[in-house]
């Protein structure tokens, strides 16, 4: 009980004490703190506010927003959409980058620089990040173009908000040490691109820097707090660093990386990998507009240039489908012995060859090489009138005989590449293999041609890549025919040797008969077989006693002169071109079905003409006649058919014969000098 009453008096006492209240200097002293600790929270946000609203303002040096904004170049990942007709395209950029504000204090004196550093470096602190968005597309100009282009070269325009991540580097005490870079995040961009001024693009892409203007409106910036902090305080942090601006300009140099060594010269990148000529039906076209006879289909490729970019970057995301048509023509050069490799690409030789346009194709970010499908057609102006063939005499070479010959010999023919600028170029060659039959894949697209055109349009060629193509100017060699001769056999059907004649010197003799060769076309060459003819033939053969020479015949090594062979005795040199014909050999049971061969039979009718026997080699001749007059043949096979048969005297052709060939009844060729070499008996 003695303790009961002890707690009792305890509480009673308690109770009877007042209690104590608090004086009005603490009181004082309480709301001081309160109130001075809120005004420095709104001063310091306030002088932040104003800080970022100078430096947005101010002129920014341009080295000093690239000092400050650290990128880290090999981790950016690109995603490139597709390019539209209205120039423009959608850019997704995933990077590492971060703004050092320690590179965007100004203050002169070191008191300036301490408070602002602080300052900043609290910022940080506070706000790792900021946002920025602009209901503006951001124009970007040539920085010294002096006002002489008002439009601006292209417009960027953000998607949706870009975080911009936040940092701050604190100074080295010592000049000599290098600092580490301040530490990068991840982060996204979402452009639409649209190019205002493609045409003049490519000139600024040769020069060493790009000096650009950037104008910003409508910028608004905000920065993001902690998510620790207390929601109230992170609106108040929101509203008091929220800055808007209707107007920002700044000055930037962005260096180009050079081309490698092995891209300077487009010509050395392209290449054909194959390519095939073809026949064209007649179809609907008028007087003034010839119809085209002879379709041309390549296919060309080059190293991906998209690798380039690779190089540099983490990952780059393309895959952009080039469905419309790029008109190119295709100029015909003069050997390189009639120009000189420094000519310039309107060479007033150049002889245009065709026109063409390429098909879809897919441009991808993960193949090493680009390959393109071209279709086109030879022009129809490289059409002539046959030549006079009674007229031995040489005459000058068409640009399409030219072509054809050094192709024959395996020779490689310099051709120039050209983008056709005006907009319909790709429809008129569209609309002309459209009105053929058989005009290729080309056929099989329905391009833009104009107006009034029936069927559904795509679009035309961006101006963007017209810009790019506009100074296309690009040779290519035309690889040779790398396969066996044309000529596969020669010999004389039905020959006969007169005599008329034998005082000396010589004696004057006379052949006839008729010639026929085997003509074997190369594959690119198989689809003119229906529209090819030989009008006539002007052989320069050398008549041999027996085999043919186990090689070719040399040169003479003191002069140009060829040597004879040991057996050549005379030689058939008509002083006119012989009427001739050509026509297709139709398979046998004996010849394999999937060989891809396609062989002709030329054959040409001749009556007593001059066989002068050889200087030196009367007694060769008086040999061959002696073996002419026991063994030759009496009696010639019934149909003609009389090749494989090894009854007589052998004989031996070698030499070369011109010729003078129509393609498609249209492109009349003068060959020359093409070899032939063969056995057959007589």
């Amino acid at each position: 009980m003695n303790q009961q009453e002890q707690q009792e008096q305890q509480q009673e006492q308690e109770q009877e004490e007042p209690i104590k209240q608090p004086t009005h200097q603490q009181l004082r002293l309480k709301h001081y703190i309160i109130l001075s600790s809120l005004s420095l929270s709104f001063l310091l946000l306030a002088i932040i506010h104003i800080t970022i609203g100078q430096r947005l303002n101010n002129n920014i040096s341009p080295s000093r927003i690239q000092d400050s904004l650290r990128l880290n170049i090999p981790s950016t990942r690109l995603k490139i959409g597709e390019l539209t007709a209205q120039n423009s395209l959608s850019l997704s950029i995933q990077t590492n980058l971060t703004l050092d504000l320690h590179q965007l204090t100004s203050s002169r004196n070191r008191l300036g620089k301490t408070v602002e550093g602080k300052l900043l470096r609290w910022l940080v602190a506070q706000s790792p990040n900021a946002t920025l968005s602009s209901s503006s597309p951001i124009q970007i100009y040539e920085a010294d173009n002096h006002g002489q282009h008002q439009e601006p070269l292209l417009e960027l325009t953000l998607l949706e908000p870009f975080i911009l991540p936040l940092s701050y580097t604190l100074p080295s005490k010592h000049p000599d040490d290098n600092p580490s870079p301040p530490p990068t995040q991840r982060t996204t961009i979402a452009l639409r691109i649209q190019f205002r001024a493609p045409d003049r693009l490519p000139p600024l892409l040769l020069t060493p820097a790009l000096d650009l203007r950037v104008v910003i409106k409508d910028l608004d910036l905000r920065l993001n707090p902690h998510n620790g902090l207390p929601a109230w305080i992170a609106r108040l942090f929101r509203k008091l660093t929220h800055v808007s601006l209707p107007h920002l300009a700044l000055q930037l140099s962005l260096p180009l990386p050079k081309l490698p060594a092995g891209w300077t010269d487009p010509s050395k990148l392209l290449q054909i990998d194959s390519y095939s000529f073809y026949p064209l039906s007649a179809g609907s076209t008028t007087e003034d507009e010839p119809e085209p006879k002879v379709g041309i289909r390549a296919s060309v490729s080059a190293p991906n240039p998209l690798q380039l970019l690779k190089q540099y970057i983490d990952e780059l995301d393309l895959q952009m489908h080039i469905s419309w048509p790029i008109p190119l023509s295709i100029f015909l050069l003069p050997p390189p012995s009639n120009h000189s490799s420094s000519s310039s690409s309107t060479d007033p030789q150049s002889v245009p060859l065709a026109s063409s346009l390429t098909l879809p194709f897919l441009l991808d970010a993960n193949t090493e090489q680009v390959s393109i499908t071209i279709e086109g057609f030879l022009l129809p102006s490289l059409a002539s009138s046959p030549n006079n063939t009674s007229a031995p005499q040489e005459q000058d070479e068409s640009a399409l005989s030219g072509f054809l010959n050094r192709f024959l010999k395996g020779k490689t023919n310099d051709l120039l590449i050209r983008y056709r600028g005006d907009l319909t170029a790709a429809g008129e060659v569209s609309r002309r293999l459209l009105s053929t039959e058989g005009g290729g894949r080309a056929a099989q697209h329905r391009f833009s041609i104009g107006d009034d055109d029936e069927g559904p349009k795509q679009a035309r060629v961006p101006s963007l890549v017209v810009a790019f193509l506009a100074a296309l100017n690009v040779r290519l060699q035309f690889p040779g025919n790398a396969h066996a001769e044309l000529v596969e056999s020669i010999g004389v059907r039905e020959m006969k040797i007169d005599l008329p004649s034998i005082l000396p010197p010589h004696p004057h003799l006379l052949c006839s008969g008729e010639l026929r060769a085997v003509v074997v076309l190369p594959p690119h060459l198989v689809g003119l077989s229906s529209i090819l003819s030989i009008l006539d033939v002007r052989p320069d053969v050398l008549l041999l006693d027996g085999p043919l020479p186990s090689s070719s015949i040399p040169p003479q090594p003191d002069d140009d002169q060829v040597v004879l062979p040991e057996t050549a005795f005379a030689r058939l040199f008509p002083e006119h071109y012989l009427p001739a014909s050509l026509r297709l050999i139709l398979p046998n049971s004996t010849t394999s079905s999937a060989s891809s061969q396609v062989k002709l039979l030329l054959t040409s009718s001749f009556v007593k003409l001059p066989l002068q026997v050889l200087d030196g080699r009367t007694a060769v001749f008086r040999r061959y006649a002696a073996k002419y007059l026991l063994h030759h043949r009496r009696h010639q096979s019934p149909d003609g058919d009389d090749d494989d048969d090894q009854e007589g005297v052998l004989t031996s052709i070698v030499g070369a014969f011109d010729a003078h060939s129509s393609i498609a009844q249209t492109f009349f060729v003068q060959l020359l000098a093409v070899d032939v070499r063969g056995s057959f008996y007589v």
